[in-house]
C-alpha cells in the first residue's frame, strides 16, 4: 500500500517509469492538474495492490485491482494543514483495514484530513504561545 500526495505520486511514477540514465518515455502528456493524480496512481498500481493519492483540497484517488475511486474534498475553513496528510492516512487505514469497501475508506480518509485543518496544529499553538 502506497499513501503519497499528488507531487510525490508525480515524482515517483516517473521514476519507475524510466530507469536510472534512460531518457524519459514518449507518452501523451497529462495536461489538466486533475489528470495527475489518476495518471501516477495507475502507474504506481503497476508496482502493488493498492495506491492510494492524497489530492488535498481536491480529494484523493485510489486505484486498486485496476479500479479507479474517487473522494472528493469536504469544504472546511482551513486554518492550518500541517498533518493533512497524516490524519487522512490514519481515516483511510481506519476505514480499509476495519473492512470498509474502498469508497468509504477514502471519503474517511478525506473526512478526517479535513477536520484536522481547521484549528492551528500543536506546534503552531506553541509557537505562538512562547510570543508575547
Amino acid at each position: 500500500m502506497l499513501l503519497p500526495n499528488t507531487q510525490e505520486a508525480v515524482r515517483l511514477a516517473a521514476a519507475v517509469r524510466r530507469p536510472t540514465g534512460s531518457p524519459a518515455p514518449r507518452r501523451r502528456p497529462v495536461t489538466t492538474a486533475d489528470e495527475q493524480p489518476v495518471a501516477a496512481a495507475r502507474i504506481l498500481a503497476d508496482h502493488g495492490p493498492l495506491v492510494v493519492v492524497k489530492n488535498g483540497a481536491d480529494g484523493a484517488v485510489a486505484v486498486h485491482d485496476g479500479t479507479v475511486v474517487r473522494s472528493a474534498a469536504y469544504s472546511v475553513q482551513t486554518v492550518d494543514a500541517t498533518g493533512a496528510g497524516d490524519s487522512f492516512d490514519g481515516g483511510f487505514l481506519a476505514g480499509w483495514l476495519g473492512g470498509a469497501d474502498l469508497a468509504f475508506s477514502l471519503a474517511l480518509g478525506c473526512a478526517c484530513g479535513a477536520l484536522s485543518t481547521r484549528r492551528a496544529g500543536w506546534h503552531r499553538r506553541t509557537a505562538d504561545a512562547g510570543r508575547g
